[in-house]
């Protein structure tokens, strides 16, 4: 896996479909619509879709990155 940025305790790198559902309870949480304004998913399936069909990285060559704790490779967020 290839990651943008690695700190002494955390990596940075693109989704991919193994973060569907911790995206998904993610943005169920109102205080993350309350600064992302994007409307919670509707089911895990509806996140795998986004997941496949984000394209910010090749169309603008930045985007949102999940970010993840290296030990235990843990889901932190995005």
């Amino acid at each position: 896996m290839s990651y943008l940025i690695e700190t002494k305790r955390c990596r940075l790198r693109e989704f991919n479909i193994a973060d569907a559902p911790y995206m998904y309870q993610l943005n169920l949480h109102p205080e993350i619509f309350k600064f992302t304004t994007d409307p919670p998913f509707e089911n895990i399936e509806k996140t795998v879709e986004f997941i496949k069909e984000y394209s910010a990285y090749s169309q603008m060559g930045i985007g949102r990155w999940t970010i993840e704790l290296k030990e235990g490779n843990k889901y932190l967020g995005w």
